[in-house]
């Protein structure tokens, strides 16, 4: 019951229907498997510039952080759960990892297994969401000029759809050309922490990583990491 619970959280996300719907504009809400309408959008509103502003220095801050840490590392440890398309949602292992200064300054900090080193765990998220992931950089550059982004914005031949709600949430889908249609693929859900006196700082507290299932588009499938 608490699995089919969570999904049927998850799925209303992605149908909106949750407590914020009446507030919320219609173009604003994501939707499973629906072609994406750009004739709907538009700039943020003031509600939604304001939890973008509040994440994009959250995360930038954060990266600034993480860039001084050189020499040394600070370790996290990750619940984690998963769900493929058609079986509903399990708990999988946790996983330790550790964080340091990136080789290269001004990359995007990863995250490695505290035990062994290695990257190549396939249901975890290793880059640490920043403002220079290429998600929601160009986001982060407008609200850096005080520019109200659009909540479609365009990704080199994709389109990417936001929503920005409660204090702390981002909702994203990520979409492309599927047989002549702008379909959603791809779509990550992030709490941030934004309270500025928290050692977790700007950190990704809860996240959903996951897809559209081919064989049924109002399926998903996803890994979730909660800090």
């Amino acid at each position: 019951m608490k699995r089919f619970l969570t999904l049927t959280l998850l799925l209303c996300l992605f149908v909106s229907c949750n407590e914020d719907e009446n507030k919320e504009k219609d173009a604003a809400k994501i939707r499973a498997g629906q072609e994406l309408n750009t004739d709907q959008n538009r700039a943020l509103d003031s509600d939604e510039f304001a939890v973008a502003k509040t994440i994009c220095k959250a995360i930038e801050e954060k990266n600034a952080d993480i860039q001084g840490w050189i020499g040394f590392s600070k370790r996290f440890f990750f619940n984690r759960y998963k769900k493929g398309c058609g079986t509903s949602e399990r708990q999988i292992s946790g996983f330790s990892a550790s964080l340091t200064a990136p080789e290269e300054f001004g990359d995007i900090p990863e995250f490695i297994s505290a035990s062994d080193g290695n990257k190549d765990k396939q249901d975890f998220v290793y880059k640490v969401f920043v403002e220079k992931d290429p998600f929601i950089k160009d986001v982060c550059d407008k609200v850096a000029k005080d520019e109200k982004p659009k909540i479609i914005e365009s990704l080199d031949s994709y389109k990417v759809k936001y929503r920005f709600f409660g204090r702390n949430k981002l909702e994203l889908a990520l979409y492309r050309n599927q047989g002549g249609k702008m379909l959603p693929y791809l779509f990550n859900i992030y709490t941030i922490e934004t309270n500025s006196n928290s050692d977790r700082y700007g950190m990704v507290l809860d996240r959903y990583s996951g897809s559209y299932c081919r064989s049924n588009n109002q399926d998903i499938s996803y890994i979730r990491q909660l800090l």
